[in-house]
């Protein structure tokens, strides 16, 4: 066995320096993509056959997209943050205000006490882990269900017309209704399909050999992302309602790229998704629509 020192990248693929010296590198990486992008936007225009080309408004579409964005990411945070505290505190709560007299949370309210199953008498106090983790399960799934219908209410509002102004109280658009209905549940629908997939995913890359394989695995999710794209378009048959679902397959895909084995392949890796990115925005997505 022969020990040598590592030199500096080595060193940074192994993770070994702190905290702020990758936020730093994180942050060259952010703006180097950024480079890239207008570059690839000037070639384009350059070499574009239109007579006369559209100018970048890039000041106008932030005003347009940041506002909403904004707005929607704080109305969204909040409720699940609330609901998300209350889960800790039911379960967890022990390790914040008991954490001297209960620290395993055997006394903490009356979760512990209830039994897991029907023919138990009372709760096991062995089970009590176990218990936690199923009922923080099933709490996750609950507040993801009620965010997902609210979402659909959000994404497909009831709107009525004119016509239905003019209508005697008590009259309504049943066909509208109906309409209105039919879609919200087909979004909920495919998003609880489109979760249960990307929970697949998300286990496959616990794989001990996934970081071994990252790059066939980039490609392959490359590919399935255009292919359940055109499902889930298929499927939903709007592309306002079928964005939030693919996004969050873009996501997960992000997410899983942590699991390379050192710094070099997750850089790498995100070069790689980078450069689908752009292909996809302006090769294969225009050919799909």
């Amino acid at each position: 066995v022969k020990f040598y020192p590592l030199n500096y990248q080595e060193l940074i693929i192994k993770f070994a320096f702190s905290r702020n010296l990758f936020l730093l590198l994180f942050a060259q990486i952010g703006t180097a993509t950024v480079v890239v992008a207008m570059v690839y936007w000037v070639v384009t225009r350059l070499t574009t056959n239109l007579e006369n080309p559209p100018p970048l408004r890039l000041y106008g579409f932030l005003s347009i997209i940041i506002p909403p964005a904004f707005l929607g990411f704080i109305l969204g945070l909040i409720p699940v943050s609330v609901a998300t505290a209350a889960v800790f505190w039911l379960l967890k709560g022990f390790s914040v205000f008991t954490l001297e007299t209960d620290p395993t949370g055997r006394n903490w309210l009356f979760l512990p006490s209830l039994s897991l199953q029907y023919s138990d008498a009372r709760g096991d106090p062995d089970d009590l882990f176990i218990s936690q983790q199923g009922r923080a399960g099933l709490s996750f799934v609950t507040i993801g269900i009620v965010s997902m219908y609210y979402t659909a209410k959000a994404f497909v509002p009831d709107r009525t017309s004119s016509a239905q102004h003019d209508m005697p109280r008590g009259y309504y658009d049943l066909g509208a209704r109906e309409v209105n209905s039919w879609k919200r549940s087909n979004l909920i629908y495919s998003s609880i399909l489109m979760g249960l997939f990307l929970v697949i995913i998300m286990e496959w890359s616990f794989w001990p050999s996934f970081g071994v394989y990252i790059w066939e695995a980039i490609i392959l999710m490359k590919i399935l992302s255009i292919i359940v794209g055109a499902i889930v378009d298929a499927q939903i048959g709007d592309n306002l309602l079928s964005a939030p679902v693919m996004t969050a397959m873009g996501l997960v895909q992000g997410i899983v790229t942590m699991s390379s084995k050192d710094f070099m392949d997750f850089l790498l890796s995100y070069i790689v998704g980078f450069g689908f990115l752009i292909l996809e925005r302006m090769y294969i997505g225009p050919l799909q629509s």
